[in-house]
């Protein structure tokens, strides 16, 4: 049984979903519904969810702003929204998953599955362990979306490389797999490159995964980095130094 909580200001669409997983997801037991940031910060601390379903626009403040209240979040988040243009930085804060209103019943079974699964890596997680650290380094667990409505994801470990491409992003992947997504190289920097290193932006127009280099070449003052799909990418000579650097350490 998943203790769930439903934060949302819109009363009509907390309602929609509460009636969706108490007819259709008997593991989901809605504790309460909550339709501002004071309240659902209380009804947090007292109840102590296991998932919590939350809305991001909302009086008092944002969800973002709510989960900034807590120091670790042992509870997993799934974003329910009207707003496509925050899903970068709910996956940044490790939601399970991010909802688009209306909410459809298979939507909906799709992220109580991720957010049972997150729940399990957090209460497994050590004690102390800050939860954005724990997924950031547990990259297996990690998808990026391709495109929510046709369901295509991608892995976070089979992404060989992303390249710029103007105002898109090519997202080169294993098995010959590759994307087009709509998103600039940017903002794929800040869903994918932290302080674990797993991914790095190597160049204006790459960043790669280093779990996915097999060769290094230092010539001619031209540092490049070969890749598991056979790419070459150089790297930028103002990151040169810096990059040699990280690589030598993570690998």
């Amino acid at each position: 049984m998943l203790n769930t909580l439903i934060i949302d200001d819109e009363e009509s669409g907390a309602n929609v979903l509460r009636l969706l997983c108490e007819s259709y997801f008997p593991q989901i037991q809605v504790q309460a519904v909550c339709h501002d940031i004071r309240s659902a910060e209380k009804a947090i601390r007292s109840l102590r969810p296991d998932l919590v379903f939350l809305d991001i626009q909302m009086p008092g403040g944002t969800g973002f702003d709510l989960l900034e209240k807590f120091g670790n979040i042992d509870f997993a988040i799934i974003f329910v929204t009207a707003y496509d243009h925050y899903a970068l930085r709910a996956l940044k804060r490790s939601a399970a998953d991010y909802l688009l209103k209306p909410v459809t019943r298979n939507d909906l079974a799709l992220a109580i599955q991720k957010g049972e699964q997150m729940l399990k890596l957090i209460r497994s997680a050590l004690p102390g362990t800050p939860n954005d650290l724990l997924f950031q380094s547990k990259i297996n667990t990690r998808t990026l979306i391709i495109n929510k409505y046709k369901k295509e994801y991608i892995d976070f470990k089979d992404i060989i490389c992303v390249e710029a491409d103007s105002n898109y992003s090519i997202v080169h992947g294993t098995q010959d797999r590759k994307f087009v997504i709509s998103k600039t190289l940017k903002e794929i920097d800040e869903l994918l490159c932290d302080e674990q290193h797993n991914f790095l932006r190597v160049h204006k127009s790459f960043i790669i995964n280093t779990h996915q280099i097999i060769s290094q070449k230092n010539v001619n003052e031209i540092f490049s980095i070969t890749l598991s799909n056979h790419m070459r990418v150089e790297v930028s000579k103002r990151k040169k130094t810096e990059i040699r650097h990280i690589l030598s350490s993570v690998r």
